[in-house]
């Protein structure tokens, strides 16, 4: 049960919104990744495009931010540094201004 969870991570940004930069970040685990899209979210003005939980990944998780440049990479530090001491971060990066094609490669299904 995770407690006090934030709404913003189950908002999504309204059509046409545009990505700055993104933020990736890999746990060990699903919960870390639920936790860690939370604290990203409390931490700046980013929101969850992405939360990929368990299924296919051998139970790892993955949060994909969206957001400005300086929000995503405060967030995504933020986040990383919840789950370092949890010793549940697997990896994590920032990517500034992706290419078009970079972003319609993660998202479209």
């Amino acid at each position: 049960m995770i407690g006090n969870l934030s709404s913003g991570i189950l908002e999504s940004p309204s059509i046409g919104e545009s990505t700055d930069a993104l933020g990736i970040i890999e746990t060990r685990d699903a919960a870390s990744a639920v936790y860690a899209a939370d604290e990203a979210v409390k931490t700046s003005g980013v929101w969850v495009r992405e939360l990929r939980l368990a299924n296919g990944i051998g139970g790892k998780g993955v949060v994909i931010l969206c957001g400005g440049i300086a929000e995503i990479i405060a967030a995504t530090e933020k986040a990383s540094l919840l789950c370092r001491k949890r010793n549940r971060l697997v990896a994590s990066t920032v990517v500034t201004n992706p290419h078009e094609q970079t972003c319609k490669t993660l998202f479209e299904t």
